[in-house]
């Protein structure tokens, strides 16, 4: 094959306001032959590059518009579908071959825009799948969206996924064969060069500090945390935990006991500089997660070089950025409090040595992500 052939590649993602950014960021960086790579992305997108052509007045960034409440769905609907027909217009006009999506929902404008693509325009459509089965919220039936979802799939000419879990939910949930599964890590979340101010957002602390941070649904594993923490604080008064997030409509906690027992609480919508400080203030940061897909929150802890304990779910077993002491039985409070009384127990020189670990990990991360992004999305490799 010579080697100028290469396909002309738009790469979608939407969620790419502030922190989320990084990661379109991090497979654009990678790729060899970036000049035939166009993007599309938020208006918030934090870096120089990418035509910015989703959600300019409705993204939760751009306040005041996030305090419309409801109105602001009806206006973020309207943004998205001018952003789908200024992205036809794109593809026919720049003579696009591939389109890489990052799908993030099951609306039907979503499907229509792919479908017509690939049947109107006649592009491939390689989508990424971040939740590969979609969580389900209050009054939501799991069943009808996971048909819905799969009507994408068998749309798709390629399904990128980012660990072998996700591979088997692909094959075992929905029926998708191998062949037509790709897969490369998930990207590296270093918000360090992204020009966040430090802030305090919470202040400094003579405590050791425990952060959950995260939307505070359900399979987050809120309920096995607080359990966990009521039995450690109990023997400890020199640490402190701070659940950091909003609570999704139909999720509840009892938190009225949280200030006794040491628990700091920010339940609310949080800003990327919030959450890069919270991180940066904290300690050690604990996802006691049931169940999930991919989680951007964990290299960004490790490359802010904090502790973390996480449980021991297929999605944090196959990352290999987690050392092996970061993980505790999923759903086990007395396995949990072990990972916390450990951590607040170690000394300078093991930390020391566990930072040293961090590097070589993210060294080796970086490389493989490289080589794995090329095979799947460079333009020579995709003709």
């Amino acid at each position: 094959m010579p080697g100028n052939v290469r396909k002309v590649l738009l790469l979608i993602d939407s969620a790419t306001s502030g922190v989320a950014g990084a990661y379109v960021d991090g497979i654009w960086r990678s790729l060899v032959h970036r000049d035939a790579v166009e993007v599309a992305v938020s208006h918030y997108f934090p870096f120089p590059y990418g035509k910015r052509i989703f959600f300019k007045y409705s993204e939760l960034a751009a306040q005041p518009f996030y305090r419309l409440g409801r109105a602001r769905l009806y206006v973020r609907f309207a943004e998205l579908l001018t952003a789908f027909a200024r992205l036809i217009a794109w593809v026919i006009v720049s003579r696009v071959e591939v389109v890489c999506y990052a799908l993030s929902s099951n609306l039907w404008a979503e499907y229509a825009f792919l479908w017509f693509l690939k049947h109107v325009t006649g592009v491939e459509i390689y989508l990424i799948c971040h939740d590969v089965v979609p969580f389900v919220g209050a009054g939501e039936d799991l069943s009808s969206m996971v048909r819905t979802r799969r009507r994408f799939y068998l749309l798709a000419d390629r399904l990128i996924v980012h660990n072998d879990n996700s591979i088997e939910d692909l094959r075992t949930v929905f029926g998708i064969p191998g062949d037509k599964i790709s897969r490369f890590p998930f990207p590296l979340y270093d918000c360090r060069g992204m020009g966040f101010r430090e802030i305090d957002v919470l202040g400094a602390s003579p405590k050791y500090r425990f952060l959950f941070i995260g939307h505070l649904r359900q399979e987050k594993g809120i309920a096995v945390l607080l359990e966990a923490w009521a039995r450690f604080r109990q023997a400890r008064q020199d640490v402190e935990l701070v659940i950091a997030g909003n609570i999704p409509p139909g999720c509840q906690y009892d938190l009225t006991a949280a200030p006794e027992r040491g628990i700091r609480l920010l339940t609310r919508y949080l800003s990327d500089e919030e959450y890069v400080n919270l991180i940066r203030e904290s300690d050690c940061v604990v996802l006691p997660y049931l169940r999930g897909t991919n989680s951007a929150v964990v290299s960004t802890v490790l490359a802010a070089r904090k502790n973390l304990i996480v449980s021991d779910i297929p999605m944090f077993k196959s990352n290999p950025l987690i050392p092996p002491n970061s993980f505790f039985v999923c759903n086990d409070a007395d396995s949990l409090v072990q990972r916390l009384e450990y951590f607040c127990g170690l000394g300078q020189e093991h930390q020391r040595e566990l930072d040293v670990e961090v590097d070589r990990l993210f060294a080796r991360y970086d490389e493989v992500f490289r080589e794995q992004v090329n095979a799947v999305l460079d333009p020579v490799s995709l003709c």
